[in-house]
């Protein structure tokens, strides 16, 4: 008998906590944004992987799963196997996970077609993992989809990255949570070969927390129309923290101070000290990028957050910079517009954001 699932999975945005959150024990702060992912997994009739990413235009790539690994049928060319790493990482930690698994075609995609970073490539290894986990009758458990997702995440990044964003396309909702351990997670994965138990065992330093903004303040997003890569930029910041590893100490540990600051004043509901936090936070995002010569806030997100300010809002860049997208908090509706109508003037577009509770599902 067919079967046949459609999973949905938020995108999401940072609040607070970038670049520390790489960091162990570090947190940050996300949200769930309704961009969903959609993943549609079916049985296939030829015994063979079917895998397409419909935003990408790449269809029907068929391909087989040999020692852990997919491997294509077709020569791929070189920038089919970038926008196919995470899709590839996600199938072979999710197939490794199982051990015995039905033959799939899995379909992926997001209906919003603008480039935009909502954390496409997070988002979408969380529905392959759901898929996969659902397809072969597992239980949708919300920690395991995380772990085998930062897994397969990590390998896609080159073992890099914190996994907030899997926190939030997972977990839905205002979010705070600690990165994950890279280091401890390098060893995990040299030492043990069964995918299976690298997940079953406690996870150092795991933390989730929900937390709810308050009422009185909107959350306004801003696209600068420049797409960035966030690898690319985590690679840049590293080489950077070799060369001077005081000064990265120095700002990283002012912005995880921040952050934990902002997490304290969400639980109280403090509006003014979010709104302090924010702005605060931002001054240590400029010093990183300025200290380091990359470019993580660019020209338009630093004229998104000064309009932000100057109508009494308080702006940031929403991840890791270099382009994407910025956010706002401000507390009136009235201050909301002007800011929106001013970023427009500026040549920043403000999204329609909705905030999304549920986090990975079966789609209706």
């Amino acid at each position: 008998m067919p079967r046949s699932f459609i999973i949905s999975v938020p995108g999401k945005l940072f609040i607070s906590g970038e670049w520390a959150v790489l960091e162990p024990e570090n947190p940050a702060i996300v949200v769930a944004v309704k961009k969903r992912i959609f993943a549609k997994i079916t049985n296939s009739q030829d015994k063979k992987i079917h895998l397409s990413l419909k935003n990408y235009n790449l269809k029907n790539l068929k391909a087989e799963f040999k020692k852990g690994h997919l491997h294509f049928l077709k020569k791929l060319k070189p920038e089919e196997e970038k926008l196919l790493i995470f899709a590839r990482k996600a199938i072979e930690v999710g197939l490794r996970y199982l051990g015995k698994w039905k033959p799939f075609r899995i379909e992926l995609w997001a209906k919003n077609k603008e480039k935009i970073g909502f954390g496409f490539s997070a988002a979408s290894s969380v529905a392959i993992i759901a898929a996969l986990l659902k397809f072969n009758k597992e239980k949708l458990e919300k920690e395991k989809i995380f772990k085998l997702a930062s897994l397969s995440h990590f390998f896609a990044q080159g073992k890099l990255g914190s996994g907030a964003d899997i926190v939030a396309s997972v977990y839905g909702g205002y979010l705070a949570c600690h990165g994950i351990n890279v280091n401890w997670l390098k060893k995990q994965v040299k030492k043990e070969r069964d995918m299976r138990k690298i997940v079953e065992m406690p996870w150092p330093n795991f933390y989730v927390e929900k937390l709810n903004l308050p009422k009185e303040l909107k959350l306004l997003v801003g696209w600068t129309g420049r797409p960035s890569s966030t690898p690319e930029l985590i690679k840049k910041i590293k080489s950077w923290q070799k060369k001077a590893p005081k000064a990265y100490k120095k700002i990283i540990s002012d912005i995880s101070r921040t952050t934990k600051k902002m997490i304290l004043s969400l639980r109280e509901k403090n509006k003014k000290q979010i709104l302090n936090l924010i702005k605060e936070n931002e001054k240590y995002l400029k010093e990183l990028s300025k200290k380091s010569g990359t470019e993580i806030v660019t020209e338009k997100l630093k004229i998104l957050s000064e309009i932000a300010e100057r109508f009494g809002g308080a702006g940031k860049i929403a991840g890791a910079g270099g382009g994407d997208c910025g956010i706002c908090l401000v507390s009136s509706q009235k201050r909301a517009d002007k800011i929106k109508k001013e970023w427009r003037k500026n040549g920043i577009i403000p999204l329609k954001i909705k905030i999304d509770h549920s986090g990975v599902g079966l789609s209706s």
